[in-house]
């Protein structure tokens, strides 16, 4: 018989899950770069690059279960008003 805790469950074997949010593919791509080397192997890091396709994977994510640790995102983006 199989040992359980040898094999953990789909869900112990999630990640948390790190969102970079930037209008500006070099940006995402530093922060990703930078995170990883922060991070190691310990989150997953996605990025967006509008608000819209943020939201939408946040949405996936979660329909998936995973756990949003964090979300990093420039204050001043296109087609996006505050307040």
């Amino acid at each position: 018989m199989d040992n359980p805790a040898l094999f953990p469950s789909e869900a112990t074997k999630r990640k948390p899950v790190v969102i970079c949010v930037d209008d500006e593919p070099a940006v995402l791509e530093s922060l990703r770069i930078e995170l990883r080397r922060a991070l190691g192997e310990d989150c997953l890091i996605e990025t967006a690059e509008d608000g819209e396709d943020a939201l939408a994977l946040m949405s996936e994510l979660q329909e998936d279960d995973h756990e949003i640790a964090l979300v990093l995102s420039d204050y001043i983006m296109p087609n996006i008003k505050w307040g």
